[in-house]
């Protein structure tokens, strides 16, 4: 059975960007941003504890799925100046 996957949107003034931040456990395992154009770019963050990530393959889809969906829903919205 697989750890329990969150999805974060979030966005950092220092960055300037908005990104989604992957845990498992309190733990970020990854962030994936969107580039131009539309494409994702993901970066995986090797465990605190040294040993591998291990999530069941649908439960990874899903939260990809959910990034992807959370990032149309801010590009669909209107923008505040």
């Amino acid at each position: 059975m697989g750890k329990k996957m969150e999805v974060a949107i979030l966005s950092n003034v220092d960055r300037d960007i908005i990104y989604a931040e992957l845990s498992d456990e309190n733990e970020q395992w990854a962030e994936v941003t969107e580039g131009e154009g539309g494409t994702f770019r993901i970066t995986i963050f090797p465990s605190v504890s040294g040993h591998p990530y291990r999530f069941e393959l649908a439960d990874l889809e899903n939260a990809l799925a959910e990034v992807r969906a959370q990032f149309r829903k801010l590009n669909d919205s209107p923008r505040r100046e």
